[in-house]
């Protein structure tokens, strides 16, 4: 999950030692897994890739989930409902020892089967069709809530106030919102809004974008404002590798805070063109003419 994970930190223990955990150990610590963000697009992925040995050790000790426990309710509810009764979570340290550990060194960091399980193991609600999803959804960094600062946007009540407009000119009922992590604490109530209302969402990238990832529909309109000098293609990929309808608008950043003056009618212009219509999903062919020899490359 980082680069140069490796085994080689590990140590067999002594024979005659005593090891802190008795029975089974999965390691699901990763960088900044503290976090709301890199909790869910990290830690539930090696959640999900170790789900078969969870299960008690040798010793029939109930097994232990060694993270750096994030505060937030949503990841709360997401160990809730994965681990079930069997399993315990512990805070990862630098130094521990059990009888037998699990350790995913090799856990891909986009694929969509962990979304997908995500999905059954929260037993989320159906989602609502998108003709019916009216809600656009706007991501603000100018209100604090975020953990680290920046990435403002300069001019965001006239940006706001021209999607409104927009909307309203359009007549199909469609209404902004400025999204307010604290009226859907749990993950249900999350998924719950995302699946039954957004047809789009829009803003500055950040952390608040890992609940277009996680949690909204597949066809889910996605444009991501992203500061020239501070690029990131993390949501792009993971979009892209679940052919969402996503775009990324680049914004030259006008201070050291990579902050931003977004021009209302390039937002507009792509909500026009793209909202509420479903992305063009390629078409399977007989067969494919690809390169093998630089495709293994």
């Amino acid at each position: 999950m980082a680069f140069g994970t490796t085994h080689r930190g590990l140590e067999p223990l002594p024979p005659d030692a005593k090891p802190q955990y008795p029975g089974r150990v999965i390691l699901a610590n990763t960088p900044d897994s503290w976090s709301y963000q890199h909790f869910l697009d990290r830690v539930t992925k090696l959640m999900t890739q170790s789900e078969p040995w969870r299960v008690a050790g040798p010793s029939e000790q109930r097994y232990q989930l060694l993270i750096s426990k994030p505060s937030f309710p949503i990841p709360g509810d997401i160990l809730e409902a994965a681990l079930g009764i069997e399993g315990e979570v512990a805070p990862s340290s630098n130094e521990f020892s059990a009888a037998e550990l699990v350790f995913s060194c090799r856990t891909p960091m986009s694929h969509p089967y962990f979304h997908e399980r995500l999905w059954e193991v929260l037993k989320l609600p159906p989602i609502t069709p998108l003709e019916q999803r009216k809600v656009v959804l706007y991501l603000s960094r100018n209100h604090g809530g975020t953990v680290n600062g920046g990435r403002r946007i300069t001019n965001e009540e006239a940006l706001l106030e021209f999607i409104r407009a927009l909307l309203k000119q359009r007549g199909r009922g469609e209404q902004l919102v400025v999204f307010n992590v604290s009226s859907v604490p749990h993950v249900q109530d999350m998924a719950g809004f995302l699946f039954s209302n957004v047809s789009a969402v829009f803003g500055p990238h950040g952390g608040a974008w890992c609940n277009y990832i996680q949690f909204a529909a597949p066809d889910t309109l996605g444009i991501e404002f992203m500061p020239t000098d501070f690029f990131s293609v993390a949501i792009w990929e993971e979009a892209s590798m679940r052919q969402r309808p996503f775009m990324v608008l680049p914004v030259p950043s006008i201070n050291s805070q990579h902050d931003m003056e977004v021009d209302p009618a390039l937002v507009g212009k792509a909500l026009q063109k793209h909202l509420g219509r479903p992305s063009p999903q390629p078409e399977p062919q007989p067969s494919y003419t690809w390169d093998l020899a630089t495709l293994s490359k």
